[in-house]
């Protein structure tokens, strides 16, 4: 043909319809759903992850702002209050204690009770005694005493842990 027969051939050949089965348009309109829905949830992890850091970043910034602004017995005591907090809990939840009802109203019995308010009561005495304030020196002497001494150790699976050391004393038997 001439001319005008291979330009409407090349236009047939751009404007090609296509039949497809019922089966590889599901394929497809499935294949177009999770790639949309994966670009969405990289977009949103993405997304949360920058609000995290910066939640995170304030959140810091606000407790060494916290720290640098306290007097260091006031930095100590929120170090205290964080270890009674940590130890508390660990007894109720892994020990078995009973918790503190929340209304207030306790048995004396209560060792959980007992053992804040020991702890209290040792903490002001360390904080309000000058000689006692050292606290390496205090740890020490707690070592020397009982036998108990934080370490920092690092396991498999754990990246960081502290646990108690009580083998390595010399009247631990």
């Amino acid at each position: 043909m001439g001319k005008k027969g291979d330009a409407l051939r090349a236009a047939k050949l751009k404007n090609v319809t296509r039949t497809f089965t019922e089966e590889q348009l599901r394929a497809h309109d499935k294949l177009v759903i999770e790639t949309f829905r994966e670009r969405i949830v990289k977009e949103a992890v993405a997304e949360a992850n920058e609000r995290v850091e910066e939640l995170n970043a304030l959140d810091w910034e606000r407790r060494e702002l916290a720290f640098m602004e306290n007097h260091p017995i006031d930095n100590v005591l929120s170090c205290m209050s964080l270890l009674l907090a940590t130890t508390a809990r660990v007894l109720i939840e892994r020990f078995g204690w009973k918790p503190i009802p929340p209304d207030g109203h306790y048995d004396r019995r209560n060792r959980t009770v007992r053992f804040c308010e020991e702890v209290s009561r040792e903490i002001g005495r360390i904080t309000a005694d000058p000689e006692k304030a050292d606290l390496i020196a205090y740890c020490n002497e707690t070592y020397d005493l009982y036998g108990v001494k934080f370490i920092t150790l690092e396991k498999e699976g754990y990246e960081d842990t502290t646990e108690a050391e009580q083998d390595k004393h010399p009247d631990a038997g």
